[in-house]
């Protein structure tokens, strides 16, 4: 059975994404797997001091250095144990029955790769550990998780609300239709009312393009309602992702002016802003 992934730090997110995680599980009826991971950024190999030997180094001093370096990661384990437990704590006052977890050592990227084909969406905080004073910084590693996940990537801001309602960004791209499909083949929407949005030109190939992506979900079961909005996208959309019970869903790549919305620094800007849950497809 595909799973749930929830990314966990020692970040405030850590809340959120448990609470999202088990809005999830509850939605989709699946397991969550609890995943923390030791980056090699923060449990630096020790340096190579050979050189200064002759500068009055002992052996002893590296033999305490190298002592130093295992203890810093051991004591960086320990932690993750701690935080995986609480996690897997909230997870079960959350009503998940079916929670694991794991930690590993590398980088989040590789761990997701690597768990990628018993995967169902990876749900992540906006800001991570390193992050989290910054009321508006969003983490260094998300960009990287969003470029190279294989999966449906949930962006949850630093307080969890459950969604009421889904705003989706389609713009007919190759991603887009791809998200409409899993849309439509998944239980997310359901209970929801979704909002179709399209940015371009009124004309009548955008209206047919947005009024079969209404129909394929209006077959699935889903009420869907269609907006077409001329000018910029990125002004609309964040005004439609300011209500925290609201869900944002989009593809990570796209073409046109939504393009510009989905990729590089625009990114980072609707995420920077958005008060709702943002889920990214592929």
């Amino acid at each position: 059975m595909t799973q749930i992934i929830a990314c966990i730090d020692g970040s405030k997110s850590a809340t959120a994404v448990c609470d999202a995680s088990a809005w999830c599980a509850t939605t989709l009826n699946a397991p969550v797997l609890a995943l923390h991971v030791l980056d090699r950024a923060e449990t630096p190999a020790l340096a190579d001091l050979t050189g200064a030997i002759g500068l009055g180094a002992r052996e002893q001093l590296l033999k305490e250095l190298a002592d130093l370096d295992h203890q810093r990661v051991r004591l960086a384990a320990e932690e993750g144990k701690i935080m995986l437990e609480a996690a897997g704590d909230q997870l079960l006052a959350d009503g998940v029955v079916d929670a694991r977890q794991l930690q590993r050592h590398g980088s989040l990227a590789e761990a997701l790769d690597d768990l990628s084909d018993d995967t169902r969406v990876v749900i992540i905080g906006r800001q991570g550990q390193t992050h989290q004073s910054a009321a508006e910084t969003v983490g260094s590693q998300l960009e990287t998780i969003v470029r190279t996940a294989k999966h449906p990537v949930w962006v949850t801001p630093s307080t969890f609300v459950a969604p009421k309602r889904c705003v989706i960004a389609y713009d007919a791209s190759t991603t887009a239709k791809h998200m409409i499909e899993r849309l439509c083949h998944s239980p997310l929407l359901t209970d929801m009312d979704a909002t179709l949005v399209m940015a371009g030109n009124d004309t009548d190939e955008h209206r047919q393009q947005l009024d079969y992506a209404q129909r394929q979900l209006e077959d699935a079961g889903h009420t869907v309602s269609t907006q077409l909005v001329e000018g910029e996208p990125l002004v609309v959309l964040h005004e439609l992702a300011q209500s925290d019970d609201t869900l944002l869903a989009m593809g990570a790549f796209g073409h046109s002016r939504i393009r510009e919305f989905l990729v590089g620094s625009t990114t980072n800007e609707t995420l920077r802003h958005a008060r709702s849950s943002v889920v990214l497809f592929r």
